[in-house]
């Protein structure tokens, strides 16, 4: 488990601060990582993420509220529906579009970056991702 009080997500030159309470499930190796947020010690939300190596960073998804994606609750072979799309789709500097089947991302020709219309197997987290 480890605790982070923020944590930058998003692109490499445009990143997003998120305040964030415990990270469970961090200690494990695993393609997804489980995000709970907890205020004066109380669970207030709770999502999940993927490391993007197109991005080189963290994508959240949640499974409650807002926009959600279902899962298949795979930590290891993960699949999300329907697609995740990062940036707006008329910035295409910044735009991550791609379907993740079990444990592989397969990024769509939208991306704006060097793996685009590429699949790949959808790596673990680096061991220093948010410290």
């Amino acid at each position: 488990m480890r605790n982070i009080s923020s944590m930058g997500v998003g692109f490499k030159n445009e990143l997003v601060s998120i305040t964030l309470g415990i990270i469970k499930g961090w200690d494990k190796m695993s393609k997804i990582k489980k995000i709970i947020q907890e205020e004066d010690g109380k669970k207030i939300f709770q999502s999940y993420m993927f490391f993007c190596p197109g991005c080189k960073c963290g994508h959240p998804f949640n499974m409650v509220g807002g926009i959600t994606w279902t899962f298949n609750n795979d930590l290891d072979k993960p699949t999300l529906h329907p697609s995740y799309l990062t940036g707006h789709k008329n910035f295409t500097k910044n735009r991550c579009h791609s379907f993740i089947k079990d444990g592989k991302i397969q990024f769509l020709s939208d991306c704006y970056h060097e793996l685009k219309s590429q699949t790949v197997e959808l790596p673990e987290f680096p061991d220093t991702y948010g410290t």
